[in-house]
């Protein structure tokens, strides 16, 4: 359905109120007794959870103390096949297109947490990803592994 100009006339709040109620997904916008409505891309913002509950969240880490600083950060598949995007626990890019094709997989990203990260010899599947990592902490640099998808997270939460 394309977008419409409702009449001016629907200015008044029960009428709005009766569009916004209609089955066609829009948003009725009024500036100066007009209103607008504006058709919205109808799946986009079920699109968007489906991938977000697909994250390979970090719930696992050895090595150095730094290590931990890592737990809750996660993989967030692109819209490009075999590509992920690396978040920290914050919502916030730390490296993007980070994709399963290339070999051996690596990639770095900096000042998180006020250090310069490197990952190696990562492997990432549609459920788990794992690799090692090291970063620029103390005079010497800390290196570790780290796990994401093992579901140690929440078996903690639960109690087992």
């Amino acid at each position: 359905m394309a977008p419409q100009l409702l009449p001016r006339a629907l200015a008044k709040t029960g009428d709005i109120d009766r569009v916004i109620q209609e089955r066609v997904h829009a948003r009725v916008f009024c500036t100066n007794a007009q209103a607008v409505k504006v058709a919205l891309p109808r799946n986009n913002h079920t699109k968007r959870r489906r991938v977000h509950e697909r994250q390979n969240k970090i719930d696992k880490t050895r090595g150095g103390n730094s290590g931990s600083d890592l737990k809750g950060c996660y993989f967030l598949a692109t819209t490009t096949a075999n590509c992920y995007d690396f978040y920290d626990k914050n919502n916030n890019l730390l490296a993007s297109n980070i994709c399963t094709t290339t070999s051996p997989l690596g990639f770095s990203f900096n000042n998180f947490e006020g250090l310069d990260w490197t990952f190696t010899n990562v492997l990432i599947s549609a459920d788990t990803a794992s690799g090692d990592w090291e970063n620029n902490e103390n005079a010497q640099e800390e290196v570790g592994t780290w796990e994401a998808g093992t579901g140690e997270d929440e078996a903690a939460a639960a109690g087992r």
